[in-house]
């Protein structure tokens, strides 16, 4: 995946991104996410509950190359799950 700390940033920016798994979940509910950044080191406990809600919301999963840390160094927040609302900006990941 090419430029990701970029794509991340510019969805930063625009507002488009749900950060952290229970504001992921809590938006998957309300049909706004458009598809789940997943960071690399994230616990396997966190990846099969969000694959869970995943299939259930029929939401799809991309997987980050980054860590939390650098996950946390483009963002500002550090974060394993992170929902992005918008189509758009959420194809720059596939």
């Amino acid at each position: 995946m090419k430029n990701f700390a970029q794509n991340l940033g510019l969805c930063r920016k625009a507002g488009a991104l749900e950060i952290g798994f229970d504001a992921a979940v809590t938006a998957m509910k309300f049909g706004k996410v458009k598809g789940l950044l997943i960071s690399s080191d994230i616990s396997v406990k966190t990846l099969k509950e969000i694959k869970f809600h995943a299939e259930k919301y029929k939401t799809d999963v991309v997987y980050l190359p980054g860590d939390k840390t650098e996950v946390g160094n483009i963002i500002g927040i550090s974060a394993g799950v992170i929902a992005v609302t918008n189509e758009g900006l959420f194809s720059l990941f596939k």
